[in-house]
């Protein structure tokens, strides 16, 4: 279970700090299910909106580079 919990937390792109606060929630005996669910619900919200600023930033990054493409190949074009 252990050996999950951090896989899936790694394929999510959970830091190891945050995996390891998961885990250990997890494992801890004075946490109740509802502390340990809103401690994962909280990091996955948080974890959800890293990675929609991400996609923006990727996505502004390839608008980018295909601008950059284009007149780099219209630039091309004109020597020829």
């Amino acid at each position: 279970m252990r050996l999950q919990l951090i896989l899936k937390g790694k394929r999510l792109g959970f830091t190891l700090a945050e995996i390891a606060e998961m885990v250990e929630a997890h494992e801890r005996n004075d946490a109740g299910p509802d502390q340990q669910l809103k401690l994962s619900r909280e990091k996955c919200m948080e974890q959800i909106a890293h990675l929609e600023q991400q996609k923006r930033e990727i996505e502004e990054a390839i608008v980018e580079l295909k601008r950059t493409h284009d007149t780099l190949t219209q630039m091309i074009d004109r020597t020829r």
